[in-house]
This record gives structure tokens, C-alpha cells and sequence, in this order.
């Protein structure tokens, strides 16, 4: 295996593409639009900059915000100060860093949109605005909406949020967050670094009702929003039947990112999540003791161990933690409630916004901070989801049999 094309240069595929570079291969790094604003908040976490340092060292244009606050219907908002600041991107200013460093370390970008892909003796022969181009190996970073229909994760209405927003003129201090008690998902302000993105997301709602209640809520919040550029976006969001078989790897390829469906279901995070799948996508096919025909079981299982098995528990979980009733409330109004008099509660708010609370724990630390009674469904739930996914079959084999 001498060449590699990965197809789209956003943070999974420059990251995977940086790393390759750097091992001595030659990279062809192709996208229709490389460096381009996204519809999503662009924050990254603590967790996503300790693992890559070079997040928090970078003079790209960012904001380090070091404060959130959390609304939810008949509850008065929660205000806190952040242990580990978000770093929020322009999606146009964090990619064009990412494809920077990917070219620094000697991958070849190319602006070209990808129109055919095909088997030739072993490797593959792209077809592109740009002219032909053959590779031994191809990493799919295209994100959600990828149009290269046998690569990655098979996308229907159900494995799918709808996303939509504005980018608004002006600025704050905090990053927002407003749940609804009819609302599998939520409102985001993140002040980026000369506008506002503020959006909603939301899973089997209608889109024009996604769209009134945000404008609903920046007419409450006093956002000019009228005349700014609105956008509308499709993210994954797999349900956990979905997990078992999704379809990370086959034959000579490897899916990376959001072409993958590699996106926390319940917060949406997806920076984090791309960048590392580019990444153990590279450490796969760098590891010489693993032969070519093993790399796509290798691969999976790699994911599967990292943080695959993690998501798919919170898919499991996703619907009860936004639509949940605990008798006096939903779930995220109980949550901020309790947060003002409990500081385990606070402390959790703090893990959860800095990424570094995986779901396997989350049972526990609820189970050792809040009431029985008010959460117990919420515990009991995720006793059985855990012991459903114990006792389920390797993800890794039934994924590698779906991908080849």
C-alpha cells in the first residue's frame, strides 16, 4: 500500500490525511468546498483538545468561552462558570487549520468533487472534476451527506436529526442551551468569533415546528435574526438497532466522521468523534503487523473499543434523557433544578460539557447523587441497556460482515 485518497477534507478526513502524511504515504486529500462554514456550533471540547493540544495552541480564529447556561421550560435558568473553557470555531476557520497541517505534512489537497469510485486491480480508480486519479486505499470523509451510496453508515429518516439555523451579527459571553419538554434535541447560541450561530436540532420533528420555536426563542432572547443567513442540515444520529451493523469498513475502504455516523446521539458532538476516527483510521492502516485483508475488522474493532460501544449506549438512552418524565418534570428541567443545591449534580454538568463523562459511568454518579425516586426509571433504564449490551453479539463482527 503505497497511495491513499481520502475523500473530504473536514476534521476527519484532514486528520486522517495528516497522519498518513506523516507516515510516509502518498496523500491525495480531495474536497468539493475544503475549508466551509457548517450549520452547527463548531465547540470543541476539553476532551477533544487534551488528546489533540494543537486545538488550544492554534492562532486560528476562536472563541474560549468559559461559561454555559442551561434553559428549559417553567425553569429559571442555570448559569455556571466552565472548569475547561469550549473552544468555538468558525467550521470555515477550524477546517482550514486541520487541511494546513494535513498539507504541512505533505498530503496533496485538491479542490474537486468526487463522481465516480470504482475497483480497479485491487485499489481504487476515482473519477473526479479534476481529472482521474488512482489510489492503493480510500478513506471516506464526506460526512452526512455523502453521495458515495456503498461507503459508510446506510442512512435512512430514522438514523438522522435535522439541524437548521442563522448566523447572527453580534456577540455573548456564554454558551446557551434551551431544552423542551417536546423536544428530542435543543436550541444552541455559540458565540463564534464575529457572529452568533444559533440553531436547533432535533430528532422526528417537523421542520417547519423546529424552525418557529427557534425563532420563537430569539424573539425572546432579542437576536436580530431577520436578514442573517439561515441554514439547514441533516447530522447522524443512530439508533442503537442501527450500531450493530453500521457499516465502518470494507474492502480496501474505511469510513471516518460523520460518513460513518459517528456522532454522540444525545449531545450531537461530532468534532471530537471525527478527528479521532481519522485518527485510529491512520494508526490502522500504519499498523504493519495487521495485513491488508484484516485492516476494515481491525478497524472496527478498534472503534468499537474506543469509543463505539460508548455511543451506541447513549442511542439507548438518547429519547428518555430529552423526553424522560420523572414524575415532576422532565429530565433536563429536573436536572438544572437540582444542579443549584447539589454539588455532585454540578460537578456532572462539568464532566458532561468537557466531554469527559462517558455513558457507562453515568448510571453511577446519577445513581450516587440524585434521589431514587426522581431518577430511579432513569437508573433502571441504564442497568438494562447495559446488560443489553453485554449480552448482544460483538458489534465488530456483525459490522465487518455488513461493510464487506
Amino acid at each position: 500500500m503505497k497511495s491513499i485518497a481520502v475523500i473530504g477534507a473536514g476534521p476527519a478526513g484532514a486528520t486522517a490525511a495528516e497522519r498518513l502524511a506523516q507516515a510516509g504515504y502518498r496523500v491525495h486529500l480531495l474536497d468539493e468546498k475544503l475549508a466551509w462554514e457548517k450549520p452547527c456550533g463548531g465547540g470543541v471540547t476539553y476532551k477533544a483538545y487534551e488528546r489533540y493540544p494543537y486545538l488550544l495552541r492554534s492562532a486560528a480564529r476562536r472563541r474560549n468561552v468559559s461559561a454555559c447556561e442551561l434553559h428549559a421550560t417553567g425553569v429559571k435558568p442555570y448559569r455556571f462558570a466552565l472548569n475547561h473553557p469550549v473552544l468555538i470555531y468558525s467550521r470555515r476557520d477550524l477546517n482550514a487549520m486541520l487541511i494546513e497541517r494535513a498539507a504541512d505534512a505533505g498530503a496533496i489537497v485538491g479542490k474537486a468533487r468526487i463522481t465516480s469510485v470504482e475497483r480497479h486491480f485491487g485499489g481504487w480508480r476515482l473519477a473526479t472534476t479534476g481529472g482521474a486519479l488512482e489510489a492503493d486505499y480510500a478513506i471516506v470523509a464526506t460526512g452526512a451527506r455523502n453521495v458515495l451510496r456503498d461507503f459508510g453508515t446506510r442512512w435512512d429518516s430514522q438514523n438522522t436529526m435535522l439541524a437548521m439555523g442563522y448566523y447572527i451579527p453580534g456577540k455573548l459571553e456564554s454558551v446557551v442551551i434551551r431544552f423542551f419538554p417536546w423536544l428530542q434535541g435543543y436550541v444552541w447560541l455559540f458565540p463564534r468569533g464575529d457572529h452568533i450561530s444559533a440553531g436547533i436540532c432535533g430528532k422526528r420533528s417537523d421542520h417547519r415546528q423546529l424552525r418557529k420555536a427557534l425563532e420563537d426563542y430569539l424573539d425572546e432572547s432579542a437576536l436580530p435574526w431577520r436578514g442573517s443567513g439561515f441554514y439547514a442540515h441533516l447530522l447522524p444520529s443512530l439508533e442503537s438497532a442501527h450500531w450493530r451493523g453500521n457499516r465502518l469498513a470494507g474492502d480496501g475502504w474505511m469510513a471516518v466522521g460523520d460518513a460513518a455516523g459517528l456522532v454522540d446521539p444525545i449531545t450531537g458532538e461530532g468534532i471530537y468523534y471525527a478527528m479521532r476516527s481519522g485518527d485510529l483510521a491512520a494508526r490502522v492502516l500504519c499498523e504493519e503487523r495487521t495485513s491488508a485483508g484484516a485492516k476494515a475488522a481491525a478497524y472496527a474493532e478498534t472503534i468499537e473499543r474506543d469509543f463505539g460501544a460508548d455511543l451506541e449506549l447513549a442511542s439507548k438512552i438518547c429519547r428518555l434523557f430529552y423526553l424522560g418524565h420523572t414524575g415532576l418534570g422532565t429530565v433536563p428541567q429536573r436536572m438544572i433544578q437540582f444542579a443549584r443545591r447539589n454539588a455532585q449534580i454540578r460537578d456532572l454538568l462539568q464532566d458532561l460539557m468537557s466531554g469527559t463523562q462517558d455513558y457507562a459511568g453515568l448510571r453511577e454518579r446519577l445513581a450516587d447523587s440524585i434521589s431514587a425516586r426522581v431518577f430511579g426509571a432513569i437508573v433502571r433504564l441504564l442497568r438494562a441497556s447495559a446488560a443489553a449490551r453485554q449480552d448482544a453479539p460483538p458489534a465488530t463482527a456483525e459490522g465487518c460482515r455488513a461493510a464487506s
